[in-house]
């Protein structure tokens, strides 16, 4: 039986070293590579880009709670289009009579690309593609009614939505029911009756503003939004 030589012995050695070697600095690359599938880790969308989102469900400020969930689809850009952003409500508040405005604020959460590949995704709003729908209730003749309009919606540097400021309209309420007051209080009265016309209207002006209810917002099924990646939106603490 013929043994091989030491020089080729060697070289067997050397190349089973080398095989060994390249193996298992391919699995350590490969276990310290982050997993995309976990949702944790580095996302897979870079910091400060700017996507378009299209609102799965509607939010609203009066019917929503704190931590409801919400899923968004990606229009844009073009290399994340079609995937799901799943987020939870970090902050909601309902509007209320002479009390600040309603306000929500939200946290997104995670992406799941059309390959079904997820990670961690963080955004903050900066832009909501045209009006709201924005509800209220109003006092009339006939009691409490609930007017619907649209209206733009202001975004805080931390990405808080929040409804219209009523100032606007709670100044023209009372100056129209002061002016009213003032009309009839002259007409019956001359410059006391007036004065003292005025001073009622001012009274009921300013009752009808406290009564009156501020607005709720409703972001619709279908509301386009913007938001800039990176941000951890409305929420001070890790997920």
């Amino acid at each position: 039986m013929r043994y091989p030589s030491a020089t080729r012995m060697l070289r067997i050695m050397g190349m089973t070293y080398l095989i060994l070697s390249i193996l298992a600095a391919a699995l350590g690359t490969q276990k310290d590579q982050p997993s995309l599938s976990r949702g944790k880790g580095v996302s897979i969308v870079p910091h400060d880009i700017r996507l378009s989102l299209e609102l799965n469900s509607p939010i609203s400020t009066h019917k929503n709670k704190k931590g409801d969930k919400f899923t968004c689809l990606i229009l844009s850009p073009e290399e994340f289009k079609d995937a799901v952003v799943v987020g939870r409500i970090g902050k909601i508040k309902s509007s209320g009579r002479a009390s600040g405005r309603a306000e929500f604020g939200l946290i997104f959460e995670s992406i799941r690309l059309a390959d079904g590949t997820t990670s961690r995704f963080d955004a903050q709003v900066i832009q909501i593609d045209g009006l709201a729908i924005v509800t209220r209730n109003i006092q009339t003749d006939e009691g409490i009614a609930e007017d619907k309009t649209t209206a733009n919606l202001e975004i805080d540097s931390e990405g808080t939505i929040k409804a219209p400021s009523l100032r606007l309209r709670d100044a023209a309420t009372i100056a129209g029911t002061t002016a009213a007051g003032t009309a009839i209080g002259y007409g019956k009265g001359g410059g006391k009756g007036a004065a003292e016309g005025a001073a009622v209207g001012l009274g009921v002006g300013i009752l009808a503003s406290l009564l009156t209810k501020g607005p709720d917002v409703v972001l619709g099924a279908g509301t386009k939004f913007y938001v800039l990646s990176g941000g951890r939106g409305n929420s001070k603490k890790p997920l």
